[in-house]
């Protein structure tokens, strides 16, 4: 397992440092494909229950909210969102005419994955195309990354006190303080690191902003983990996918990251003001 692990951070991780760093074009391809392949896996999911999202109007809503936010940023995201809830809905009212019992519990679910996933996950590009979007989005996950290893490392050796019994069995309060820690210290540290190599970061980037970076990251992203935890606990999966080795699917991996990027976003441009 863990070498797995080990293996598909080797090859993922310098490929999104490529892209991160290539541009903001070959950054939304690379993010939009993934946030395409985190969709068919939720429509998967969703299947199993018996529903039928509309399939169509996810994947559009996905391409055109990523897009949209590296090629079109004049444009208000609200208005694809918009959009596309609205074929969806006439979409589930066809498919109750022609018989769907189940038409509005189909509609709900094709509302969440285009909110869910299009939605928060266009801040992925959001982020990268504010001023020194680049090092912003490596602080963010760099300290999601940091809360999810120290919430494993610290759970799996000091854990006693279950987080989310029902969620999430192995999650433990030991464990999210430790991430906690670890992320609001990784933070800064990495920002330590751009300026020993001198890296030409962006002065806005300073200490005390990537610091509440770190502390807000691992304190709340936990929830988009947990969230993803009860779709899979509700049709008794162990992983969204298989795509990824030792780690399951896309939706595995984006379930913090769509959270951090949210809430990354508008910490930075409506607090920070970047």
């Amino acid at each position: 397992m863990w070498l797995q692990r080990i293996l598909v951070a080797l090859v993922g991780l310098p490929i999104g440092l490529l892209a991160i760093f290539a541009g903001e074009t070959y950054f939304a391809i690379m993010m939009v494909v993934f946030l395409l392949i985190a969709s068919y896996e939720y429509i998967g999911i969703i299947r199993i229950g018996g529903y039928h999202p509309a399939d169509f109007s996810l994947y559009a809503a996905v391409l055109c909210l990523g897009f949209g936010r590296t090629y079109f940023p004049q444009i208000d995201p609200m208005l694809f969102l918009v959009f596309f809830v609205l074929v969806a809905g006439l979409s589930h009212l066809i498919q109750y005419e022609r018989g769907r019992t189940h038409a509005a519990t189909d509609l709900a679910f094709s509302y969440t994955g285009i909110v869910y996933i299009g939605v928060l996950g266009s801040h992925f590009m959001a982020i990268r195309g504010l001023p020194g979007g680049e090092w912003w989005l490596l602080v963010v996950l760099t300290a999601v990354w940091a809360a999810d290893t120290g919430a494993y490392a610290i759970g799996k050796w000091f854990g006693k006190d279950r987080l989310a019994p029902r969620l999430s069995p192995k999650k433990t309060w030991q464990g999210y303080l430790g991430g906690v820690v670890l992320a609001t210290v990784m933070a800064p540290l990495l920002l330590l690191l751009y300026h020993h190599v001198n890296f030409p970061v962006a002065e806005t980037i300073t200490y005390p902003r990537v610091t509440i970076i770190g502390v807000v990251m691992g304190i709340f992203t936990v929830a988009g983990d947990l969230i993803i935890s009860m779709f899979k606990r509700t049709y008794n999966l162990k992983d969204t996918g298989g795509i990824l080795p030792g780690h399951g699917g896309i939706l595995d991996r984006l379930d913090s990251w769509l959270w951090a990027v949210s809430i990354g976003y508008y910490l930075l441009s409506v607090v920070f003001k970047i």
